[in-house]
């Protein structure tokens, strides 16, 4: 890992790093820093293949973004009913979430939520979709094929758009 302008500490089982006003800290589930800082949180980015829920969502702050990314199975999740009942929820497409998403599929299942209460991705872009600033926001992500190539292509861009060719990162070799 490579870290400029800022203070990486590692300790505990936690990982934080501070530059330039921000702040950020990595805590695995279980342990006590975690509620204190989801209470904190302007963002939590869950990136895991988790199959029960990380943190207790009920400890989110008003203003939070919570990135939900990582398991994408109808049994697994990394976000709780508190966290989902709290959001608006975002998703990249409702179809695929009510098929693959255990966060958002186990509390529909429950009654805690409604298929329609789930805001696509694409009317939140399109400024159809506005989110409630008195609540926290979920995106659900089940990772679809087109994120892929859009990254894929913005990469692709940025590279050939800099002039930097394969032989110029590796030294030549």
């Amino acid at each position: 890992m490579g870290v400029r302008g800022g203070e990486l500490e590692h300790g505990g089982g936690e990982l934080r790093f501070e530059a330039d006003g921000l702040m950020v800290e990595a805590c695995a589930p279980g342990q006590a820093a975690v509620e204190e800082a989801i209470r904190a949180a302007d963002l939590v980015a869950c990136c895991t293949t988790a199959r029960t829920p990380l943190f207790d969502g009920s400890a989110l702050a008003a203003h939070a973004t919570v990135t939900a990314v990582g398991s994408h199975e109808p049994d697994a999740r990394e976000v709780d009913d508190a966290t989902v009942r709290r959001s608006t929820v975002v998703v990249e497409a409702r179809a695929a979430a009510l098929r693959e998403a255990g966060d958002v599929i186990q509390p529909l299942r429950a009654g805690l939520l409604e298929a329609d209460d789930l805001v696509g991705m694409a009317d939140v872009v399109r400024g159809k979709a506005v989110a409630d600033p008195a609540r926290p926001r979920l995106f659900k992500s089940v990772g679809m094929a087109w994120e892929d190539l859009v990254v894929a292509g913005a990469a692709y861009e940025a590279v050939a758009g800099s002039g930097e060719r394969e032989g110029d990162r590796d030294g030549g070799r």
